[in-house]
């Protein structure tokens, strides 16, 4: 499971999925039409949704931006790993959340 900015330093975490790794990813098109329709605080919750799927599902996290410098929903994703018993460590290119 790939997190990250959208595209930040000429960085995706689309592309840093690859095929590797599952990602959350509606377009641009589709992220505005659904936040339009149901607000922020909806967004976020589905986005939750999503990453606790992931974590029954026992998938390994992975970080394509630096989780001390996040902010936006990425900033949230951060907090729920670590709500969740998750510290992120440098590997590779990424980062990785592992449980404490």
């Amino acid at each position: 499971m790939m997190l990250g900015k959208y595209n930040q330093d000429g960085i995706s975490y689309i592309e840093a999925a690859g095929k590797e790794h599952t990602y959350f990813n509606l377009g641009d098109k589709g992220w505005n039409e659904a936040l339009n329709k149901v607000g922020e605080s909806n967004m976020w919750e589905i986005n939750k949704k999503f990453l606790e799927r992931q974590l029954q599902q026992g998938k390994s996290f992975y970080l394509s931006h630096d989780p001390m410098k996040a902010s936006g929903y990425f900033q949230k994703e951060v907090n729920f790993l670590k709500d969740n018993g998750f510290k992120f460590i440098k590997d590779g290119e990424f980062w990785k959340a592992v449980k404490q």
